[in-house]
């Protein structure tokens, strides 16, 4: 009897147009955060957890980045946005995935690829909301309560 010679499924991941919760583990530290991409790609973070930076939430758009705490608003030139970090990374992690497949790999799907030095690996389910996010080995990403938003 022949092996099945069935094919690899794909998905086109969700990049815009959702909102989820974000466990990120960066070194020795944990961040709780909601995501949310509107749909014209408008990137927003809001920091739950450590209670101490708990209120910060950077904006990200085609044309601007923005931290807003507290109603005051921060924005940087363009030698500074680092400040912004581990959001800066995972927005342009979400800008990279837009139009890109995803192939199956034991029930997940799987894209791998490059923002500027740095490698990532980000995981769907079945229906494209983001699982995982791993980035260049020192930013891990767990998503939960995912949805698409309107």
């Amino acid at each position: 009897m022949p092996l099945c010679a069935c094919g690899v499924s794909e998905i086109v991941p969700l990049s815009k147009g959702i909102g989820v919760t974000a466990h990120i583990s960066y070194y020795n530290e944990s961040y709780k955060t909601d995501i949310s991409i509107d749909d014209s790609g408008v990137f927003t973070m809001k920091i739950n957890e450590p209670d101490v930076l708990s209120g910060i939430s950077f904006i990200f758009s085609r044309d601007s980045v923005k931290a807003i705490y507290n109603g005051i608003e921060y924005t940087p030139n363009e030698n500074n946005t680092q400040f912004f970090g581990v959001a800066d990374k995972i927005y342009r992690v979400f800008k990279d995935i837009e139009g890109k497949t995803a192939k199956e790999d034991d029930g997940i799907y799987v894209l791998e690829g490059e923002i500027g030095d740095d490698d990532y690996k980000i995981t769907f389910g079945k229906t494209g909301l983001p699982l995982t996010l791993e980035l260049d080995d020192n930013i891990t990403v767990r998503f939960s309560d995912a949805k698409i938003v309107n």
